[in-house]
């Protein structure tokens, strides 16, 4: 169960991040805060990679080519369409619409990984992914921009891309962390590390000028949100999956929007709905089922 419980507080941690974000790209560009979330967040995992193993562990190169790609499909690819959808249509959308990769996931974990789902696999991750969309499904969340520029339906494009990136980026971690040379603290560190240049590369062609206009409250706001996001939330999950069926860590891991609707209902007072209630009631039954040990 250990297994089960990391993936479930990687999502209140990305819960956590995902609501501290959106302070912030009102007014910063996506790219931006993808790019200083990364070296804040690669910065404490090379800290928390020097205690743990007193120095710079070897790395087999196949499978640093196999992380480094994964890692720009997930993190640099994934997250900034992400991002872009936090800005346009507001995280009570874009999260269940992100968090909805376990579809896409199951669907990888039985074709190239080989794992036999159950049938409390089967039916538990349809209950978690109808959960999320149902406890966030808020016809007030279209932030105004989104409103005065119809981009609704185009920011539910970006959010449905990054849950296919995500799907994607941890069945390939999986792969990775199934093998002997590839540590959780070192993968962890790795990710955020080779998708610096490639963001970095990008910012510098579409939004040089933002670096300069950044205050410290939103260095220090970004800072901490990528070390709970990449930094706890990313070691939460690899060490998840290198102790679970990637088929049980998926789901878990995807119940992020039930923990951000709770963080952002105490913070804004909002009233819980009668929906919001039967939502919870299939996320916590399809929990139940995914990390039963039945097979049926």
């Amino acid at each position: 169960m250990i297994g089960e419980l990391l993936a479930i507080l990687a999502a209140i941690c990305w819960a956590v991040s995902a609501v501290t974000y959106r302070t912030v790209l009102s007014r910063v560009s996506y790219f931006v805060v993808n790019l200083l979330r990364s070296v804040f967040a690669a910065l404490f995992l090379f800290a928390v990679l020097m205690l743990t193993s007193g120095g710079m562990p070897s790395v087999n190169l196949s499978d640093l080519g196999i992380l480094s790609f994964a890692a720009i499909i997930n993190l640099a690819i994934g997250d900034s369409l992400f991002f872009i959808g936090l800005a346009k249509i507001g995280i009570s959308r874009t999260q269940p619409i992100a968090s909805a990769y376990p579809l896409f996931s199951l669907i990888l974990v039985i074709v190239v990984l080989g794992e036999k789902p159950t049938l409390p696999m089967i039916v538990g991750t349809p209950l978690i992914v109808a959960g999320i969309i149902m406890i966030s499904a808020h016809d007030d969340s279209i932030s105004k921009f989104a409103k005065r520029h119809r981009v609704g339906s185009l920011g539910t494009l970006w959010a449905l891309g990054a849950a296919v990136c995500y799907s994607i980026g941890i069945v390939i971690y999986k792969l990775v962390l199934g093998g002997p040379h590839m540590g959780v603290v070192l993968a962890s560190f790795v990710r955020p590390l080779v998708i610096i240049p490639f963001l970095a590369s990008i910012v510098m062609v579409l939004a040089p000028s933002q670096i300069k206009k950044l205050t410290r409250k939103d260095l220090l706001t970004i800072g901490v949100a990528g070390v709970i996001d990449m930094g706890i939330g990313g070691l939460l999950l690899l060490g998840s999956l290198s102790l679970t069926d990637a088929s049980k860590a998926i789901p878990l891991s995807s119940t992020t929007p039930l923990f951000a609707l709770i963080f952002a209902s105490q913070l804004s007072s909002e009233k819980i709905l009668i929906r919001v209630i039967v939502a919870t009631v299939l996320i916590v039954t399809g929990t139940i089922l995914v990390t039963s040990t039945g097979s049926w």
